[in-house]
């Protein structure tokens, strides 16, 4: 199966169907031409609530296919996490909202299966919908009913598949503080949660199918998206945290190449900081001490005022930064962590990767390009130069699918 890199579409805003229509005819296109490439371009569709419901109607059936075929597009990837809007308001914490406690999380994210399961093209194996990481904050009450709803829409996609359709595959994304917090919180709830028995055998009561065909569908339409920003934040070791959850019998479905912003609190760094502390989007900070001890700030600004924050030997911002930026001024980037993972990307599985710079309207002029679309290109073609020379002698790099 072939290996595709893209971007993801949240970087443009859009909500409505009309709104993606011209993200896919415009904006996606533009960055299609600043590639270059010939092929069909490959994009990672995001599709709030709103569109998707507006794409299953009587005169909007089909045109999602039509307008991908109509541009020279393709897609084999969704991004499920943000349910509403993403783009117009503050975001924070409601990008969590609905978490899998609730019907309607279940509910959109079958929608989205059906449309990627509709436009996925023959050649690729799988197709996969990254979402979040159960929820933010939930009480173990509400975590039991998150997990039945997650084992009811693998059971729902498996019966998809066994009737003729595509293999489509849910990809839960850790992101700190969250309810799967980092790759140890992801691993644990995979095999002492998930599989452990206790929704899977509640399932198996209500849909009548046995334990061991519930328990199967879980596993293979149930995975992990490994967002590399999301790890470097936590510290951890992106390459051995990937061999983790491959480990664990976990299919990573999809892979986004990110990066996190890095610093030691120091008076320059700190106020330069500043200026990523914006009030649309949530940025979790990770200190550590000399001795290696972690604490977690929910917000930037948190962290700006706190005074042990200060004293901490190191910190890392969840401000998702163009992946080929090695440092922002007086900032780093923990762009070493993502090259490491492309290194090493032979070894896995995995077959879908997608940059996810959302953030490029956050950042000040200086470190933006000519064009959102030539930024995003030369994000594209950084990750192909780097891949290409680490897998030059595997045969196994992204291929005609890069973009």
């Amino acid at each position: 199966m072939p290996r595709a890199l893209t971007y993801c579409t949240n970087v443009h805003p859009a909500e409505t169907w009309p709104e993606v229509e011209r993200v896919l005819s415009q904006d996606v296109t533009a960055v299609a031409a600043a590639v270059g490439t010939s092929d069909p371009f490959p994009v990672g569709l995001r599709l709030s609530a709103r569109a998707c419901q507006q794409l299953e109607g009587a005169e909007t059936r089909g045109r999602l296919a039509h307008c991908l075929e109509a541009n020279g597009l393709e897609a084999f990837t969704v991004n499920g996490f943000p349910y509403g809007d993403f783009s117009r308001a503050p975001v924070k914490a409601g990008v969590y909202e609905p978490s899998w406690a609730e019907a309607s999380r279940a509910s959109y994210t079958l929608a989205l299966a059906q449309q990627l399961a509709d436009i996925l093209p023959a050649r690729h194996g799988y197709g996969s919908v990254s979402t979040v990481p159960l929820g933010f904050r939930l009480s173990p009450a509400a975590r039991r009913v998150a997990e039945e709803h997650l084992v009811e829409v693998a059971v729902e996609l498996a019966r998809r598949e066994d009737t003729g359709g595509r293999r489509i595959v849910v990809a839960l994304e850790p992101e700190p503080m969250c309810e799967l917090g980092n790759t140890r919180n992801l691993v644990s709830w995979f095999r002492d949660g998930l599989w452990s028995g206790r929704a899977i055998e509640a399932v198996s009561r209500r849909t009548g199918h046995s334990v061991s065909w519930v328990s199967d569908a879980a596993r293979r339409h149930l995975g992990a998206c490994f967002d590399v920003c999301h790890a470097a934040v936590e510290f951890e070791d992106p390459v051995s945290a990937l061999h983790e959850i491959e480990g664990a019998g976990v299919f990573v479905a999809k892979v986004q190449l990110s990066s996190a912003l890095a610093l030691r609190p120091e008076p320059a760094t700190l106020e330069a900081l500043r200026a990523f502390a914006d009030d649309v989007f949530l940025h979790q900070v990770v200190t550590r001490d000399p001795e290696g001890s972690t604490a977690h700030f929910l917000d930037l600004g948190e962290a700006l005022a706190d005074d042990g924050a200060r004293r901490a030997a190191a910190w890392r911002v969840h401000f998702h930064v163009p992946v080929f930026a090695s440092s922002l001024g007086v900032l780093s980037t923990t762009q070493p962590e993502l090259e490491r993972v492309l290194g090493a990307m032979h070894r896995s599985a995995c077959e879908h990767f997608e940059i996810e710079t959302y953030s490029w309207r956050m950042l000040e002029a200086r470190y933006r390009g000519a064009s959102l679309a030539a930024d995003i290109a030369r994000e594209l073609s950084w990750v192909r130069r780097r891949w290409f020379a680490d897998v030059a002698t595997t045969g196994r790099g992204p291929g005609s699918s890069a973009g």
